[in-house]
């Protein structure tokens, strides 16, 4: 999973969508998770993200995040063909 690269979203109990390309480890515990998200100049204009959602890229040269896992609720799938 840490090698692999894919557009998708991690939709979070607040409302916020991390767009991320990979998960690059999970904590020990669990609950914990660190993404690369993708840089808002490499999201594609033709992903579609329902409007009521926040999206939250990376910005240059400046692309990890930490997400707690249990505030995740869903994942979309947006990856590109």
């Amino acid at each position: 999973m840490t090698t692999d690269h894919w557009t998708f979203g991690l939709i979070m109990d607040n409302g916020y969508v991390f767009i991320i390309s990979r998960i690059i480890s999970m904590t020990d515990d669990a609950k914990w998770l660190e993404v690369e998200l993708i840089e808002s100049e490499d999201l594609c204009p033709k992903i579609k993200i329902p409007s009521n959602l926040i999206k939250i890229t990376g910005l240059r040269e400046r692309t990890t995040a930490n997400v707690q896992v249990s505030k995740i609720i869903g994942a979309l799938d947006l990856q590109e063909s």
